[in-house]
């Protein structure tokens, strides 16, 4: 690290309702860009404390105003414009050290799900795996597993409503700075903190979770006692997005750190006492229906009574512009004569409203039709009839606004959709909030000035969007069961802490293991949590009785009625044991050994106690030895080791023949099998006629790599040049059109870097990956591409499954054809030739 760690800075906000119809465009987010970016946050200004001990460098931030879906348009180019300017900061540094990852955490866009992470994602091909990315979120965004993973550092707001957002950002900020320090001092810049996550089966509209009332109050208070123990460094808590149909949406808990054992149980307490909570949560307020909430306003002595139009506050992703609740107010007698109980309702957006009001000016009578041109489902558009009260141009958000007195309301109307959370906001208009009747606004729980300035409120349970009525809105993709949409679990939820893989290794296994109640009840029985993730894991990749426990501790079984030949282990040894299991091996059904783990696996290494069953007399002993040697070499003091002995276990049997079917046996049926579903001949290789929908001038010449088989499944690659994104793309498009085996295959993984060159003679770098289903994939090939320093050139790896799972070792092959086909292609001189271990077909 250089003098100063140099950090970028980039994101992209917007809290998206997938319920409210409306859309959201770029110019919505109000880009921010380079110095732009740090002259947003005070605390990274130059002459703080902060702005001081590092460079911080600028991409682009953008904070959009909650509302309906990003259009995918809008994301593709505000993402593409984040990476030129990531390409173009790290072009310019010696070194990139780290990257504050500024968002919300609830957006959403046409077509994708899970859109942080995938920003992120795409994040990572420019700035690489060795950058370290510390996030800020609200505590009403979603973090899922690849999200977490994907970041090395993360936290949220712990206030609702979030007084506490400058402290969240800064103290992300500091726990970077604070991390890469340690780097520094300990030079080793891999180094990275345990990330422990939960999710909970919790999906609550903030209005239910706010932090000024039990039982949030008390839920959040707990945060800060952990983040402040030592070996911890950061905790929070999620409590999601209610109002969009996404299954990630649900609430998280998270603490990082140094100490694995002190974030783990820092972890587990906060999302237990979330959980012990859950159906205490109720809404932060009085509430009732729109009539409810105006009758008891004209029948109380208090003013001013603030009512919270709920159902379409455009600061919880509501649209803004429903005319449901105006048009209901102004129906009341009470409000017809301007004598009346004065009230001030905010807002209706109506653009040609305003330029007929501002165009008549302050005190003329104007009719006009506003609202509604976005959200007409519970009400269409309003017209009214009142004097112009006051105008006012340049609000950031409005950019116009006009007030109309109709009767005794006063009925603000917008250019552009626009909160109003502040005094300022009202008396701006030449409006008195504080000597009215009744402050009607689109809002859920009241921001703070207007929470000060009521003398007493209620939250209106009104129709849109935002609705707080969870369950009319017709949620179909969340995760169930989820509290309050069902009121029953037959489980309680699993609330240990799951580690989640550091971001610059490979994300293994889901986030929701389906297991049996049996295996579930073991499970939770296993204290062990380095070994119960591990089985999860396992039998999530493999099958799903791939492991089973037999016994938790000395003396309690499992009733599996697995039969142990003991072969070798003392009764001193087998009595350190608590926890025992039954593996079976892949590939051979016939084949499975009782392993034994004491309590301090992983730092202590498995043992082989026995064969739980063979394939045939005599194979047992040998079994065993083979096993125990494996694991011998396998096990590194710290580290679980069962995925790494079953994979090279499984290839060993085969070798020796132990366990099932000889390798010339499935080599010979092997052979047949791949020959009957890839007859490899060049013909089949080549492209076919170019049809003229693809906008290139003719067919893509790609480069092949030779054909690797293993155990079943066929991998070949291909490479052809490149000189821009939309020519990768199109050569893309073209292959799997034409080319019908291809376009069948299991996972076509693709990778690309260019450089294109501009009209000023300077040029852009870009790259980018597709995983095409086979997780983690594509980011190794481009990884691999960026190791060779190869640029131009869009490589393809196709792959036919063959029905036997390959482990690791399908990462390893999928580089291998690629770097072949990169290296046949004239992109990297053959320096030398590594034996691949699958079976070749020659070269095509």
């Amino acid at each position: 690290m250089h003098s100063r760690p140099v950090i970028a800075i980039a994101g992209l906000a917007c809290e998206t309702s997938t319920f409210t119809p409306s859309k959201t465009l770029a110019p919505a987010f109000h880009p921010r860009r380079g110095i732009e970016c740090i002259q947003e946050y005070d605390f990274i200004k130059p002459g703080t404390p902060l702005g001081n001990v590092a460079d911080w460098r600028g991409a682009l931030i953008g904070h959009a105003l909650p509302g309906g879906i990003v259009t995918r348009a809008a994301f593709q180019d505000l993402a593409t414009e984040i990476l030129d300017r990531l390409t173009d900061i790290r072009s310019s540094v010696p070194r990139l050290d780290g990257l504050w990852f500024d968002i919300h955490g609830a957006m959403c866009v046409e077509g994708l799900d899970d859109v942080e992470a995938e920003l992120l994602r795409r994040i990572r091909t420019v700035i690489g795996p060795d950058v370290v990315v510390s996030a800020s979120m609200d505590l009403h965004g979603n973090v899922s597993r690849e999200l977490a993973h994907q970041t090395d550092l993360i936290t949220c707001y712990r206030m609702a409503p979030h007084e506490d957002e400058q402290e969240t950002k800064e103290r992300a900020c500091q726990n970077l700075v604070d991390l890469l320090t340690k780097q520094h001092a300990t030079g080793d810049n891999r180094l990275r903190p345990y990330k422990a996550w939960i999710p909970l089966p919790i999906l609550l509209p903030g209005e239910q979770t706010s932090t000024r009332v039990e039982p949030a109050k008390h839920v959040y208070a707990a945060v800060s006692g952990v983040e402040a123990r030592p070996g911890v460094i950061d905790a929070a808590i999620w409590v999601g997005y209610a109002w969009a149909d996404e299954p990630r949406n649900r609430a998280i808990v998270m603490a990082t750190g140094w100490d694995k054992s002190a974030v783990a149980a820092g972890a587990e307490e906060l999302a237990k006492n979330f959980w012990d909570a859950h159906a205490d949560f109720d809404f932060v307020g009085p509430t009732g229906t729109f009539k409810e909430c105006l009758d008891t306003a004209l029948a109380s002595s208090a003013r001013p009574f603030f009512i919270s139009d709920s159902g379409d506050n455009p600061t919880a992703g509501g649209s803004g512009d429903m005319t449901w609740g105006l048009t209901k107010l102004l129906a009341r007698p009470e409000f017809q004569r301007a004598s009346g109980p004065t009230v001030i309702y905010a807002s209706v957006p109506g653009p040609k409203a305003v330029e007929i009001a501002v165009a008549a000016g302050v005190g003329a009578t104007v009719t006009v039709t506003a609202g509604a041109e976005v959200d007409n489902i519970h009400a269409g558009p309003i017209t009214i009839t009142g004097r112009v009260h006051s105008i006012k141009h340049g609000d950031k958000w409005a950019e116009t606004e006009v007030v109309l007195q109709v009767g005794s309301v006063y009925a603000i109307l917008t250019k552009l959709r626009k909160p109003y959370h502040k005094e300022h906001d009202f008396t701006d208009l030449n409006l008195k909030p504080r000597s009215v009747d009744i402050v009607i606004v689109k809002i859920g729980y009241l921001e703070p000035e207007l929470f000060d300035m009521a003398a007493d409120w209620m939250l209106g349970l009104t129709p849109g969007g935002v609705d707080q009525d969870l369950v009319r809105l017709g949620h179909h993709r969340i995760r169930r069961p989820m509290w309050p949409f069902d009121k029953k679990f037959e489980t309680q939820p699993d609330l240990k802490a799951r580690f989640i893989s550091l971001s610059h290794e490979p994300l293994l296994g889901p986030d929701e293991l389906h297991r049996g109640d049996a295996m579930s009840s073991a499970l939770e029985r296993l204290h062990q949590r380095d070994l119960a993730e591990e089985i999860e894991a396992i039998n999530a990749i493999y099958e799903a009785d791939t492991i089973e426990i037999n016994t938790i501790s000395q003396g309690t079984t499992a009733d599996n009625g697995a039969r142990t030949l003991d072969l070798g282990g003392t009764s001193s040894e087998t009595a350190a044991l608590t926890t025992t299991i039954r593996l079976r091996i892949p590939e051979h059904p016939h084949l499975s050994f009782i392993i034994g783990f004491d309590d301090e696996y992983p730092e202590t290494p498995p043992r082989v106690t026995g064969t739980a069953s063979t394939s045939s007399r005599g194979e047992g002993s040998l079994a065993v030895d083979v096993l125990r040697d494996i694991i011998s070499r396998a096990h590194q003091p710290g580290q679980v080791c069962l995925f790494e002995v079953i994979s090279e276990a499984s290839e060993k049997f085969s070798e020796l023949s132990i366990g099932g079917t000889t390798t010339d046996q499935e080599t010979e049926r092997g052979n047949q099998d791949e020959d009957d579903q890839l007859d490899t001949t060049a013909e089949d290789f080549v492209t076919l006629s170019l049809q003229d929908a693809f906008g290139i001038d003719s067919p893509p010449e790609w480069t092949l790599s030779d054909v690797v088989t293993e155990k079943k499944s066929v991998f070949v690659g291909r490479a052809v040049p490149v000189t821009s994104r939309d020519q990768a793309k199109a050569y893309l498009d073209y292959l799997l059109a034409t080319d019908k085996k291809v376009a069948s295959a299991t996972h076509n993984i693709s990778a690309w870097r260019i450089r294109e060159k501009k009209d000023n003679h300077t040029e852009s770098t870009f790259q980018d990956s597709d995983d095409d289903g086979e997780t983690a994939a594509g980011g190794r090939l481009l990884h691999l591409m960026q190791l060779m320093d190869v640029w131009d050139v869009l490589v393809v790896v196709t792959r036919w499954y063959g029905g036997v799972l390959l482990g690791p070792d399908r990462f390893r092959i999928i580089n291998n054809v690629g770097k072949d086909a990169l290296i046949k292609a004239g992109f990297q001189k053959e320096t030398s030739t590594a034996k691949d271990k699958g079976k070749k077909k020659g070269k095509k």
